[in-house]
């Protein structure tokens, strides 16, 4: 299989999608800082609420 097949680039993209990962089209440097930090807020939350410890 050779890098930047058609196939090889759909099996990828399907497994990514299967991890829960979705694709943005229109991703800028700043709406990724922008989401990043709403997900380390978000995170953060949980892992507090869960009691989670760095051992």
């Amino acid at each position: 299989m050779e890098r930047g097949e058609p196939h090889a680039v759909a099996a990828v993209g399907g497994r990514l999608t299967q991890l829960g990962i979705e694709k943005v089209d229109d991703s800028t440097p700043e709406s990724t800082a922008t989401f990043i930090k709403a997900e380390i807020w978000k995170w953060r939350a949980l892992v507090e609420l869960a009691g989670a410890k760095i051992d």
